[in-house]
């Protein structure tokens, strides 16, 4: 864990976790069939850790820009993103009310990261040299998971090797899954990192996770880097190549992946703008979706059909300074 005040960490941790429990009570609210209501304590809740981060920020010097702007605000951004979810969910009906999802955040300061994490999907980072993860699978055979599971009242049952809640869930935290939420958790974990400028994570979901390990996953990074240098040709290939390569070894999952960079002066001049590559279609996973990058890097994702079929899907991706984030199968019905 990197440096900053612990009273820091703290504001920019709560912050993220109430952003977590607002997405969870809107997946909530869509299963229920309910309209985006009014929750004051909640948005106030938010708003105040921002504000508080902001202040330490300011009295210290540092100006965290990256918090500060009114893009970041709760009632700007994360308000249309929410909406924008709930009408879309509204109008598909009761077909979405086992609909779930990990969640995997890393919010870039300065030259800090703070990864939050939801479920299995995970940020694997190269810092100093050295492959280190940045967050830990939830997955319900874990002593501390299974615990917790159990007091809430649900059961973990193996199933051909895999450990699930309910016999339906293969991870302990997810947003969603309304179905059976009573014994999930909705509460991220938070790791504050320094982030050297030659420094990257690789954030990507358990799709990928499941055929490559750590130090591939870093390995082949590094290797496209040092061959193509760092540029936006060089980001986009690898995620499209972490993606494929993981198809290949025969990811039966959604495969989504992120890369974010520590800023060095040959990467500073790095365009802000991108593309998402996807593998499409329906029949494997949790069906066709879309990840969001971020100036520091290139997404790509994977929805893997029997046919393979690849698409390139242009897109803008946001300002450096900010965040990035992996979302993986949750899902009930047995998903993830």
């Amino acid at each position: 864990v990197g440096g900053g005040s612990m009273s820091d960490h703290e504001t920019i941790a709560s912050a993220l976790k109430i952003a977590y429990r607002m997405t969870h009570e809107d997946f909530a609210r869509m299963a229920r069939g309910e309209s985006d209501s009014s929750r004051p304590k909640t948005r106030q809740r938010l708003q105040m850790a921002m504000d508080k981060s902001r202040a330490s920020s300011d009295k210290e010097g540092r100006g965290y820009s990256s918090l500060s702007h009114p893009s970041y605000a709760e009632d700007n951004s994360l308000a249309a993103v929410r909406n924008r979810m709930i009408q879309q969910r509204l109008a598909m009906g009761p077909r979405v009310w086992d609909d779930g999802s990990t969640a995997l955040t890393c919010l870039v300061t300065n030259n800090r990261v703070f990864v939050a994490n939801a479920g299995d999907s995970r940020a694997v980072g190269s810092i100093g040299g050295k492959t280190i993860a940045l967050s830990q699978d939830h997955k319900p055979n874990l002593p501390q998971e299974r615990a917790r599971v159990q007091a809430a009242g649900g059961t973990v049952t193996s199933l051909m090797g895999c450990h699930r809640v309910m016999g339906m869930l293969a991870m302990s935290r997810a947003l969603g899954d309304v179905m059976i939420e009573q014994y999930l958790s909705q509460e991220p974990d938070v790791l504050e990192q320094q982030l050297g400028d030659k420094d990257f994570i690789v954030m990507a979901s358990d799709g990928l996770w499941d055929v490559l390990s750590n130090q591939e996953a870093v390995s082949m990074v590094m290797t496209d880097a040092t061959k193509n240098g760092w540029n936006p040709d060089m980001l986009s290939a690898t995620c499209s190549k972490l993606c494929t390569e993981a198809f290949r070894r025969g990811s039966m999952d959604n495969i989504t992946v992120v890369i974010v960079m520590g800023v060095s002066p040959d990467r500073a001049n790095l365009p802000d703008s991108g593309s998402h590559k996807k593998l499409s279609g329906r029949g494997l996973g949790r069906g066709p979706g879309q990840a969001v990058g971020n100036g520091y890097g290139q997404t790509g994702h994977v929805s893997a059909n029997a046919n393979g079929q690849l698409e390139q899907i242009p897109s803008a991706n946001p300002r450096p300074g900010g965040m990035g984030g992996a979302a993986g199968g949750g899902g009930g019905g047995g998903g993830g």
